[in-house]
């Protein structure tokens, strides 16, 4: 089975929550698991002359080679 780096994040930041000593960096930690879980990815595309692919934003401004 296949997890994306998102999945991946969420199940390391959980893991540390579990073995933080200390109240303030699991606190800190809580609230990165928060903000990843709500956040919206942004899907890849891919350039139409060479197939590279990645953000938008930088498709746009890339040199295809």
């Amino acid at each position: 089975m296949s997890e994306t780096a998102r999945e991946w994040a969420l199940t390391q930041l959980a893991q540390a929550e579990t073995r933080a000593l200390n109240p303030d960096a699991r606190e800190h930690i809580v609230a990165a698991r928060e903000a990843l879980a709500t956040t919206h990815s942004t899907p890849l595309v891919a350039c139409s002359q060479c197939g590279r692919e990645g953000l938008p934003e930088r498709i746009a401004a890339h040199e295809c080679q």
